[in-house]
């Protein structure tokens, strides 16, 4: 059994099978379960899943507001441009490589802190890190026939 599989909480469907193969949950089930793991009151745990998804809701007035009253293709161009370039970079530089990989080392605190920092924490490291983990330990795993059903049913599931 994989070391994933002894720290993580098992979700109330299972990972598998009777045969140990993948199973590919309802999309009842897994409401259920992303609702479970959302319920701050059932578990302390899920106050990182939690406040994530608040911050998320929090922000999403901003996004119908810049829809409906600022809306321009000029700022629509730029907003593509900074999410493709700095959000991007951010999530393949920071996330990936650093946090999740541990693939470099920065040799000046400065440049650390500027790359933890090109955009706005919404979804902490805690949980890209580990659902990045389940996805590299559960996409190859036999049986499971696309990496997008793993990414949908497991790593993006609140911790």
């Amino acid at each position: 059994m994989a070391f994933i599989d002894e720290i993580l909480e098992k979700p109330s469907y299972g990972w598998t099978d009777e045969k140990g193969n993948f199973y590919k949950p309802s999309p009842k089930e897994l409401i259920k379960e992303f609702f479970s793991r959302l319920n701050v009151f059932k578990n302390k745990k899920n106050w990182l899943a939690f406040t994530s998804w608040v911050s998320i809701l929090i922000l999403f007035p901003f996004f119908l507001l810049f829809i409906f009253k600022y809306f321009t293709w000029k700022l629509l161009i730029v907003t593509f441009i900074y999410s493709m370039i700095v959000m991007g970079s951010h999530g393949t530089v920071w996330y990936h490589r650093y946090c999740t990989h541990g693939a470099y080392q920065f040799r000046n605190p400065f440049w650390r802190w500027l790359t933890q920092n090109l955009v706005l924490k919404i979804i902490p490291e805690e949980i890209y890190v580990v659902s990045h983990h389940v996805h590299h330990a559960k996409s190859d795993t036999p049986g499971i026939r696309t990496m997008l059903t793993v990414v949908f049913y497991i790593a993006f599931l609140p911790m």
